[in-house]
């Protein structure tokens, strides 16, 4: 990530913080944490699960076999990048948190047999958002 980016997501993330000061949540308490993502082919979600030190990739395109290897490599890089930029602020901005940013592992789990297409994929990843429970689709 380049360092515009970083200054970017450090600038977002500290007008998220000024606007929670007050917020009674403790953020160092999160045990899953979902970020959506664009990228080329569609919409994803990428959640953090903080006990396990996992990283579970849910694309809504996993079902399409054409492409499928060039996903994979754009997600790890994807991954990489915002795993490396949230780390960088949870440690900036929360002196209590103590989750370490090394040693995740990732996971890609199958989160459906459909195909969709690139414009489906946006509410896809908002349906697997709210009913992705860690392990399986609810």
């Amino acid at each position: 990530m380049d360092a515009q980016s970083i200054n970017l997501v450090m600038s977002v993330a500290k007008s998220v913080h000024i606007q929670l000061a007050n917020a009674v949540h403790d953020i160092t308490a999160c045990e899953k944490s979902f970020v959506p993502v664009i990228l080329d082919h569609g919409w994803a979600a990428y959640m953090w699960d903080m006990l396990r030190k996992e990283i579970h990739v849910l694309d809504p395109l996993c079902a399409q076999v054409a492409g499928a290897e060039q996903r994979h490599m754009t997600h790890q890089e994807a991954v990489s990048q915002i795993h490396t930029a949230l780390f960088s602020c949870l440690n900036e901005f929360f002196t209590k948190w103590r989750c370490s940013a090394e040693k995740w592992k990732r996971k890609f789990p199958r989160i459906t047999r459909d195909v969709f297409t690139r414009d489906e994929s946006g509410v896809c990843m908002l349906h697997a958002i709210r009913q992705y429970d860690g392990n399986k689709m609810m």
